[in-house]
């Protein structure tokens, strides 16, 4: 790798770049990133500049700074917890051997869907950022429940049951409250359709 030949090694290749990165920045539809930044706090709608989105306009809502952080942590969610149906549910399967077990396992993940319209309202009251913190720290109060349990080798499969059932009453109305907070915080401009 030589330097340039300007004076000041490689300042010249280094704004080159900087030009580049700028330049694809813009041609992605993230240009207006300047503009919204300090507008945009969760819970309030963002100043919407009008601009159509760029080349790429799925990547646009990673302009809007709460997206960016929203987008890993329901990612690393929706994988733990299908990694927990899986695991806890063959776990269920192989230690019971009961087919009606693992169905009873499969059906508490869904006792949520009665207890969902209540936390949709205290979304409301309480604001969505705050009720989906809340859903987030009960997955890992739960998570460390069957930790502490396969650690000290106290886990069976009613232990397993029980905890599916407090988790399933959350479960549920994680999508809703994501897409909710979606919603709220990422402007129409930058939410493809």
């Amino acid at each position: 790798m030589g330097t340039c030949p300007e004076a000041g090694g490689c300042v010249a290749g280094r704004a080159r770049l900087r030009l580049s990165l700028t330049c694809w920045w813009r041609r992605c539809g993230f240009a207006t990133i300047g503009r919204l930044r300090g507008d945009n706090t969760i819970g309030t709608v963002p100043a919407t500049t009008g601009q159509p989105p760029g080349r790429w306009p799925f990547l646009a809502p990673f302009a809007t700074r709460s997206f960016r952080f929203q987008w890993p942590a329901d990612l690393c969610t929706a994988w733990a917890l299908e990694m927990e149906t899986l695991i806890l549910g063959w776990y269920v399967l192989v230690e019971s051997g009961s087919v009606v077990l693992l169905t009873v396992f499969g059906a508490l993940q869904f006792v949520g869907t009665l207890v969902s319209p209540v936390l949709g309202v205290l979304g409301d009251r309480l604001g969505l950022r705050n009720v989906l913190a809340g859903m987030r720290v009960c997955y890992a109060v739960f998570a460390s429940l069957i930790l502490f349990l396969a650690l000290t080798r106290q886990i069976s499969p009613t232990l397993v049951l029980m905890v599916a059932a407090m988790s399933g009453l959350v479960r549920p109305t994680d999508i809703g409250m994501r897409s909710a907070l979606v919603g709220a915080t990422v402007p129409p401009v930058k939410t493809p359709m």
